[in-house]
């Protein structure tokens, strides 16, 4: 239970969207914290003067009641309690939330270019027991907020939507993004077959290193090693000469196809 002693003024079809579970939103002229809870009182006025033709989606217009309040009353049949409130100031956002709203884009991003911001509200509605017919001295502007003459007590016990299904509609409008443009993937060109290796392939002859290199390297390895000295270098190099010849003969002798 709780006791209630504001209303927030909403144009009548606003409000039959609220009561009936079509809607859950509502545009107060200024953010609302959550968990703030309101009567919500009906007003014939539109923003800015427009009509409802201009406002409203044409599936939303069809078959919707007139507002049946006594002349001179404000007569009520629900209060909300508000659950998120998001802030919106640029046009293509809010055209694209505006689709799945009983508002048109139109009207929306006319509103946003006059305001300059709009805020959406989450609304939990819940009816009353019986409807009131409340003497509201002034109804204010359009999502504005309206004192109460006395305390009005409320429950929770007849909401508009069941909590799994207001959650569901919320988790709707909260997931949707603006649509992206198609980007065009070029097509995949595949790659060109690997040339065949060529079987006639002019084989690298094996050229002998020169005799004198064989002589150097063979002299300096064995004399660092200790192995020979300067004076039996002579010996030494003569073995390398019979070696050199006898890798001249197989260079001339075999060729790599029998290898």
């Amino acid at each position: 239970m709780a006791l209630l002693n504001t209303g927030i003024s909403l144009p009548s079809l606003d409000i039959e969207a609220l009561y009936r579970g079509q809607s859950i939103l509502a545009m107060p002229q200024r953010f609302i914290v959550p968990g703030k809870r309101f009567v919500l009182c009906p007003t014939g006025a539109l923003w800015q003067g427009l009509a409802p033709v201009d406002v409203y989606q044409p599936a939303f217009l069809a078959g919707q009641p007139q507002d049946d309040s006594p002349p001179g009353m404000t007569r009520v049949r629900a209060w909300a309690k508000c659950d998120l409130c998001q802030h919106f100031t640029e046009a293509d956002k809010l055209a694209t939330f505006s689709q799945h709203t009983i508002w048109s884009a139109t009207a929306l991003v006319e509103y946003l270019q006059r305001a300059g911001h709009v805020f959406m509200a989450f609304f939990q509605v819940y009816h009353l027991p019986e409807p009131l017919d409340l003497d509201l001295v002034n109804n204010g502007p359009v999502g504005g907020f309206v004192p109460l003459a006395d305390y009005l007590d409320v429950e929770e016990s007849h909401p508009a939507l069941g909590e799994a299904e207001f959650l569901r509609h919320k988790r709707q409008l909260l997931d949707l993004k603006p649509i992206l443009k198609a980007i065009a993937v070029p097509e995949e060109v595949p790659e060109p077959a690997p040339e065949p290796l060529s079987t006639a392939t002019n084989p690298v002859p094996l050229t002998p290193p020169p005799r004198w290199m064989w002589s150097t390297v063979m002299i300096g390895m064995t004399t660092l090693a200790g192995w020979v000295t300067p004076a039996t270098a002579p010996a030494l190099n003569a073995w390398c000469e019979r070696v050199c010849s006898f890798w001249g003969f197989l260079t001339a002798n075999i060729t790599p196809e029998l290898i």
